[in-house]
């Protein structure tokens, strides 16, 4: 075990350690180079600043991993943040699965964008390339238009067959089949 990985495993007893060394510290400075008269004995002020110090230490505990999510939320949803900015980036290198689902959504004009599925220069320079969906991807609909919830589209054969019957052949190949 590295000491990387002890101080990461034992965390709260390697603070814990940390802070009594430091309070052991101070107490024996105090002890020893006493420049001022005390108002109120060392007890009483010890026990009040160790009490400050659980106090924080709890409402750190609480409030920090809060704060975090509520940040990521709120940068979430103003479209900040790391993971945003490096899909910006990586958007220029390789198609991103925010900017690929656009290619899978029931608009056409959507469904007819970002073919590629790993290089994004193709869409790029066949004009192709759509930077962001009309919707949020959690209100966007997903699919063919027409074809959505049929069984042609989940057979190997009818999909292999897709390319080459138009969408109206399809829905009608499928209505004489249910009835």
């Amino acid at each position: 075990m590295t000491p990387d990985e002890w101080a990461l495993g034992n965390e709260p007893v390697a603070r814990m350690g940390a802070f009594f060394g430091m309070f052991v510290l101070v107490g024996d400075w105090e002890t020893r180079a006493l420049r001022r008269v005390r108002l109120l004995p060392r007890r009483a002020r010890w026990l009040h600043n160790v009490a400050l110090v659980v106090l924080n230490s709890v409402i750190l505990r609480l409030l920090f991993p809060m704060a975090a999510v509520g940040f990521a939320l709120l940068a979430a949803e103003r479209g900040r943040g790391l993971l945003n900015a490096l899909d910006r980036v990586l958007r220029w290198m390789l198609v991103t699965p925010e900017m690929h689902r656009i290619h899978h959504s029931m608009e056409t004009a959507e469904a007819n964008s970002n073919f590629g599925f790993n290089l994004p220069w193709w869409d790029r320079l066949c004009g192709t390339y759509r930077e962001r969906a009309r919707l949020p991807q959690e209100s966007m609909a997903i699919g063919v238009k027409g074809l959505t919830g049929r069984d042609s589209a989940v057979k190997l054969t009818d999909l292999l067959a897709m390319p080459f019957v138009s969408v109206g052949d399809q829905l009608s190949t499928q209505e004489e089949v249910e009835t």
